[in-house]
């Protein structure tokens, strides 16, 4: 598994590489998005991490390796009288892109939090009506720590 500290503090430097995120918040139940919505203003772009879940893998003990599975959200609210969840995605759809290239480069670089990032499992979907009020990009990716 990866070390949940590392991890958490590898998420909050976006908040200066992506200066549009204002927040970034770490998830590990639906009460803490629910909390988070509640303080939101429609100014506020978020980047939500989910606690990545793990499984080990390969063939001997000398060869295990965890397989982790992340999930971040980018996304804000969103005014369905000023063009919706739609106008939400336009808007936070070049954060996403900018945070999958910079996924790709820490990984190219080495980085000791993400191990070995599988770049074919990356996946960018849009979220839309999320809490009735939120809208976004959710990125989720396997990565492997020894």
């Amino acid at each position: 598994m990866v070390n949940l500290r590392a991890y958490r503090e590898y998420w909050k430097q976006y908040r200066q590489r992506l200066p549009v995120i204002s927040r970034v918040v770490m998830l590990s139940v639906d009460e803490d998005i629910s909390r988070t919505v509640q303080t939101l203003l429609p100014t506020d772009t978020v980047l939500f991490v989910l606690v990545p879940q793990a499984r080990r893998i390969g063939e001997t003990p000398d060869s295990w390796v965890d397989r982790n599975e992340a999930v971040v959200i980018v996304a804000a609210k969103y005014d369905p009288q000023r063009g919706g969840s739609v106008s939400c995605l336009e808007r936070l759809q070049p954060v996403a892109e900018a945070l999958r290239s910079m996924i790709a480069d820490d990984m190219a670089a080495g980085c000791p939090v993400l191990g070995r990032v599988d770049i074919g499992s990356m996946r960018v979907t849009a979220v839309t009506t999320w809490y009735n009020t939120l809208a976004g990009w959710m990125t989720d990716f396997t990565f492997d720590t020894d």
